[in-house]
């Protein structure tokens, strides 16, 4: 053989060891780096979504309160009617039936005007 063509034989040996090395490094580096953007997007994830939980658990937990009180406040209500009926005096508004899809009962002619409550 030639010494040129052997030269060219190693030099082409070279190149295609080179090619298949850099693709090897190529190819970890590229897993390397997906792994690694993972991480990030999964550790972003959860930075974002652990505040949102939070939140999410105060507003359950004032809903909880705030149906506590409005459960107050209706029992409040009938009490003050009842207590109104038990003296004489008919109440302008009723509170609507649970059964009944009604937003609100109350009479037009039944407006409560200033110094006029009827006790």
């Amino acid at each position: 053989m030639d010494t040129a063509a052997i030269t060219a034989l190693i030099l082409a040996l070279g190149g295609f060891i080179g090619g298949v090395g850099s693709f090897i490094v190529a190819y970890s580096t590229r897993k390397k780096y997906s792994a690694e953007a993972e991480h990030l997007l999964t550790e972003a994830a959860v930075t974002l979504i652990k505040p949102l939980r939070d939140e999410i658990e105060s507003l359950h937990r004032q809903l909880n309160l705030t149906e506590a009180r409005l459960r107050m406040f209706e029992q409040g209500v009938n009490l003050l009617i009842e207590q109104l009926k038990s003296l004489g005096i008919q109440p302008v508004w009723m509170p609507p039936d649970e059964d009944k899809d009604e937003r609100t009962n109350i009479k037009p002619s039944a407006r409560i005007r200033k110094g006029k409550t009827g006790i």
